[in-house]
């Protein structure tokens, strides 16, 4: 190794040398030949609570680095969309409403922890089908325990390990997409349990799209 790898070898060791990206991953500002791109939006919004979402994406990178709304205008189809981990009390009784009347299902977190996480994916896939998938995950979803650093904690959320269950049972659709949201990165403990949650399930949303699209 030359004296130049080694310094290379070296700089990229350190996570926090260097522009922040995901786990390291080189930085480009040309897409003409890149299979899969990971972009950080710094937005705040949609969020009457914590406005430090647009923290967000700076932390889960430096984390990495060592390890919607929904409308018809975007071509979403509400009949092929699946809603999982609604839970807590509601602002308004009808506020559910919509989503129940257009939506193919909404899981409950009860529906998760009553059917089990296989009867969850085997629904999913089925109304899925081989269609293209864009998979949104709010943080809210999972319970405070394994993500204390959300715009909305409500107490009796998904586990992380149920969530990673269904991410992986999910292998095979035709995901094209995905992001993560509501994650206030002040609010997060010492050990940032919320950048190092949310950066292993980046990992995983990269991995579906890279085993659907580019596996031999």
């Amino acid at each position: 190794m030359t004296e130049k790898e080694m310094e290379l070898a070296v700089t990229n060791y350190m996570h926090w040398y260097g522009v922040a990206t995901f786990l390291r991953c080189p930085l480009v500002t040309d897409f003409k030949d890149v299979d899969i791109g990971l972009v950080g939006v710094p937005y705040s919004g949609g969020n009457a609570i914590e406005r430090m979402q647009y923290l967000g994406p700076r932390a889960v990178r430096n984390r990495s680095s060592s390890y919607r709304r929904a409308h018809r205008q975007f071509g979403i189809d509400p009949k092929r969309t699946v809603q999982i981990g609604i839970r807590g009390p509601v602002a308004l009784l009808e506020q559910d409403d919509w989503a129940k009347e257009n939506f193919a299902s909404v899981i409950t977190t009860e529906d998760v922890v009553t059917l089990g996480v296989p009867h969850v994916v085997a629904e999913v896939r089925r109304i899925i089908g081989d269609g293209p998938v864009y998979l949104s995950f709010d943080l809210d979803a999972l319970d405070p325990a394994y993500a204390p650093a959300v715009a909305d904690p409500e107490t009796d959320g998904l586990t992380i390990r149920e969530v990673n269950q269904m991410l992986r049972g999910f292998r095979g659709l035709n995901f094209l997409g995905g992001d993560i949201v509501c994650f206030c990165p002040p609010m997060d403990t010492p050990g940032q349990i919320t950048a190092m949650t949310s950066a292993a399930m980046m990992l995983d949303m990269v991995s579906l799209i890279a085993d659907r699209h580019f596996s031999k």
